[in-house]
């Protein structure tokens, strides 16, 4: 087990990953190094070893900062209150995906950073998605039969929505088009 780190160096390394986000988007997983990305971050090299082992590592941590985000992402869109259930999931959906395209999906790079995440995290995006299915899944036990399974219908299609859209509007619109399966609680 590692120790916590103190409030200075968690916040240098929240500092660190958010940059080194932006250094994967703009060069890619294969193209960075940790001396690319150490510059990148504006920090030594002995400096950016200091917080991870090697560019996995930097990697990993980058993208457990996106799947928080994710998460974070989707249930402020559930816990608005505003709106149906059907117009909450709606956003909750858009704006995951809203994240990942303005995060990833815009890079040239894209193909290659979802490659890495697969690999290099997919038991953590494997459990981002049970959170946000189980916080999907609690909305609509509200107005579904069957809220799990809804949930994970709605995630998954949306999901493959996403993958499939030449651009984030067909993408936003393909969504809420898929989310009138949730029945209407003409709440709001």
């Amino acid at each position: 087990m590692t120790e916590p780190l103190s409030p200075l160096r968690s916040g240098r390394r929240d500092r660190i990953v958010a940059l080194a986000q932006q250094a994967f988007v703009q060069s890619g997983f294969r193209a960075a190094s940790m001396e690319g990305l150490a510059q990148a971050v504006g920090v030594s090299k002995a400096t950016l070893y200091s917080y991870f082992p090697d560019k996995d590592a930097v990697f990993a941590a980058v993208a457990d900062h996106v799947a928080a985000r994710l998460i974070g992402a989707v249930e402020a869109a559930l816990a608005e209150g505003i709106g149906t259930a059907r117009q909450r999931v709606a956003a909750a959906l858009t704006d995951k995906h809203r994240l990942v395209h303005d995060l990833v999906r815009q890079s040239p790079h894209a193909a290659e950073l979802f490659a890495a995440k697969t690999r290099l995290r997919s038991d953590q995006f494997g459990e981002t998605d049970r959170v946000i299915e189980a916080a999907l899944a609690n909305v609509l036990g509200q107005v579904a039969g069957n809220p799990q399974e809804l949930a994970a219908l709605l995630l998954s299609a949306s999901q493959g929505i996403a993958n499939a859209a030449q651009d984030f509007q067909t993408a936003e619109d393909r969504i809420v088009q898929l989310c009138m399966l949730v029945p209407d609680d003409n709440a709001g």
